[in-house]
């Protein structure tokens, strides 16, 4: 996942803005890092970058706009977010939706758990419905497991023992995993 961000310094903002490549590629971090310290931001310690915009295929990450972020920590949820798939990354936006999440350690933190949640992305069909329910729920089942499943049946298990609440990502259903919140 390519995240695109505008970064700048607050307190001296006639050193203008540098957009940067989300995440830093390998060869290319400490020239990234030397373009940073010109504008006096990029310390590994601070969270000293301020957002100006950020663009990339997760539209959810447009809260971090306006705040102060550490760029290792942005480049550390970018490559976490590189690695999952498009419902992960449904389900890791209507997470930060449903827990009003906005700073950058948080979201990385959801991006360890955010796949024990389930969405229901499309409602019209409850067999699928079911189906998406259980696999959130074991992971990886067998041919035989998924053969002898009544869709519809989990359907019902996940809207009686959970309660939903609507996203823009679609309903979000917590499923009583160890992460509740980041």
């Amino acid at each position: 996942m390519k995240i695109r961000a505008s970064l700048y310094n607050e307190t001296h903002l006639e050193y203008g803005v540098v957009t940067i490549p989300f995440p830093i590629p390998p060869d290319q971090y400490d020239s990234t890092i030397g373009m940073l310290e010109s504008l006096d931001i990029g310390n590994p310690l601070a969270r000293d970058c301020a957002v100006e915009e950020l663009q990339g295929p997760c539209p959810i990450l447009k809260r971090l706009e306006g705040t102060r972020v550490n760029v290792d920590e942005l480049d550390y949820l970018a490559k976490r977010l590189d690695g999952i798939s498009p419902y992960e990354k449904t389900q890791f936006q209507a997470a930060v939706e449903r827990y009003g999440l906005s700073q950058v350690t948080d979201l990385i933190n959801l991006t360890f758990c955010c796949d024990q949640a389930t969405v229901i992305v499309d409602s019209s069909d409850p067999e699928q419905m079911g189906r998406i329910y259980y696999l959130t729920l074991n992971g990886g089942p067998t041919r035989e497991d998924m053969k002898s499943l009544d869709g519809y049946e989990s359907s019902l298990l996940l809207i009686n023992q959970h309660a939903g609440i609507i996203t823009p990502h679609g309903p979000f259903f917590h499923n009583g995993s160890a992460c509740e919140t980041a």
